[in-house]
């Protein structure tokens, strides 16, 4: 059975340009498994108190009052060289890969979106494997 086409099957330009869009303003969850917060406090030598908070699905990073992430300093990611799998793999997450309808949305709050790096379909099925893994850990 052939696969289905997408419209990324040509690929899509993506470049982390380390803006921090993604990692302030509006509240949200970056969920991080245990491994993931076994290496955060190896690299920055912070207790897990100091940058976790408990939520329904389990541990997201602590987010300062106006929604920036805990990690997120002077314009740039204290972790980026260890980002958790949420943040690793963004923007190709499900709901931004849904269609080219939905990526276009996604590169409103990313100026990394159509730039940089060509990601064939094979990688972007890659990324996107990784991030369903994720979900399914929840």
């Amino acid at each position: 059975m052939p696969e289905p086409n997408t419209f990324f099957d040509q690929g899509v330009k993506f470049e982390c340009t380390q803006c921090g869009l993604c990692c302030t303003g509006e509240a949200g969850q970056v969920l991080v498994n245990q491994q993931e917060i076994e290496q955060i406090k190896r690299v920055t030598g912070w207790l897990s108190e100091e940058f976790l908070r408990d939520v329904p699905d389990g541990k997201s990073l602590i987010e300062r009052d106006n929604g920036d992430c805990i990690f997120f300093e002077e314009r740039r990611c204290l972790i980026h060289s260890i980002k958790p799998t949420q943040c690793r793999t963004y923007p190709f997450w499900v709901r931004n890969l849904r269609s080219e309808a939905a990526w276009q949305k996604a590169s409103e709050d990313c100026e990394g979106i159509g730039r940089g790096k060509q990601y064939s379909k094979e990688e972007i099925l890659t990324i996107l494997g990784e991030e369903i893994d994720r979900l399914d850990a929840e």
